[in-house]
């Protein structure tokens, strides 16, 4: 167990200095001289102990597994952040799509570890049913009695050992790890590029805060120092009421140094009595299209919306009754039962054009002087809410 006044970076600078004086760099190891150490080049060739080629060629061959977690998401040895509003789907996406790529054989679930400090014991056990499924390892430092500190500390040292060699580290959520408006932002992120060098993965998952951007995506919860020293940073937002049984999830990725896609669509059936197994189970990553039929919706609504008034007054009148000229409908708005806000004629007329094919059918009859015969579409039912 580490002290009280453990301090992970001079653990990793001792690391690093031992790792130094292997390569025949002159460098003192004792930890309270760290920073008195002094380096006396070669004198044949005085820039050869800085070259670094051979030990990036030695590791790459050691560590450097081409391939993915998650297709064109979570590259091997890479350290990625996904952040959303809370619920906001990063958590069921990470183990859903984990476990799909399990069942495909592409990935071993002994090779991920998830690190939980963000949920309680009933979610815990949720989660451990899921993963014992599949052989992932699930990690809470408070099951263990010990501190969030200490299980860094501890992985720390497997990370040193090798052991996360090929591993997948999952860290639910990264505000239990470090305070994400200080510098410990950047310690932790030393911590995971250690994790990254001896040939693990990382994968943090973050809360973003409440306010949006002028798109409606979240922004994220913390300094920008995150970003710029992670390889890749994707944020969430959904697509779909939080009522509605189907939830579609559009993913963007902000920053990437090579290898990942821009962006992601995934849906799954949100549901309290089926459980989050079921929410689990129904995961599937989805196309474009889900986007753009849900966009046409949104836009449709706005339609209705700003026509609100009228849109009722042609629902009172034409819903059950058929076809109806548009000189009889405008007549009809002198009865108050079926025009109670009193609408008028220009605006109805104007309605008629725009909701058009949305929420009513238009057929003119040339043969009787280009009359225009109204109906009510059905469909449009759907959109009314």
């Amino acid at each position: 167990m580490p002290p009280e006044s453990y301090d992970y970076l001079q653990e990793i600078a001792i690391l690093e200095a031992r790792q130094a004086k292997e390569h025949h760099f002159n460098l003192d190891l004792d930890a309270n001289s760290l920073e008195h150490q002094h380096y006396q080049p070669n004198k044949k060739d005085p820039l050869s102990d800085l070259d670094t080629s051979d030990e990036i060629e030695s590791t790459y061959e050691r560590l450097g597994r081409e391939g993915y977690w998650i297709p064109k998401m979570i590259k091997k040895t890479s350290t990625v952040v996904l952040f959303a509003k809370p619920n906001g789907g990063k958590t069921l996406l990470t183990i859903a799509a984990l476990i799909e790529e399990i069942k495909k054989g592409n990935i071993k679930g002994e090779d991920i570890i998830y690190c939980n400090e963000d949920d309680g014991l009933n979610d815990l056990e949720q989660k451990r049913k899921i993963f014992k499924s599949y052989g992932i390892r699930l990690m809470s430092s408070s099951m263990k009695q010990i501190s969030t500190q200490q299980l860094q500390f501890n992985l720390h040292q497997l990370a040193v050992a090798g052991h996360l060699r090929d591993k997948l580290v999952v860290f639910d959520t990264l505000t239990k790890f470090c305070d994400l408006n200080t510098s410990e932002v950047a310690d932790f992120l030393r911590f995971t590029r250690l994790i990254n060098t001896q040939g693990g993965t990382c994968l943090l998952l973050s809360h973003a805060n409440k306010h949006e951007d002028d798109d409606g995506w979240p922004i994220f919860k913390g300094l920008q120092d995150l970003e710029d020293n992670c390889d890749a940073m994707y944020s969430m937002r959904a697509l779909t009421d939080k009522e509605k049984l189907v939830q579609l999830v559009h993913m963007r990725r902000g920053k990437d140094r090579g290898g990942m896609d821009k962006e992601f669509f995934f849906e799954f059936e949100k549901s309290e009595i089926l459980g989050y197994e079921h929410m689990i189970r129904s995961f599937r990553f989805v196309d474009e299209s889900k986007k753009i039929k849900i966009d046409k919706e949104n836009a449709a609504k706005r339609r209705i919306w700003d026509f609100e008034d009228e849109f009722l007054f042609l629902r009172n009148v034409l819903r059950g009754q058929g076809e109806k000229s548009q000189s009889d409908i405008l007549a009809d708005r002198q009865d108050p039962e079926l025009n109670p806000n009193s609408v008028g004629r220009n605006r109805v007329a104007k309605a008629i054009k725009v909701l058009r094919g949305l929420a009513i059918n238009v057929r003119v009859d040339r043969a009787s002087n280009n009359t225009k015969w109204i109906s009510w579409r059905e469909e449009v039912e759907s959109l009314e809410s």
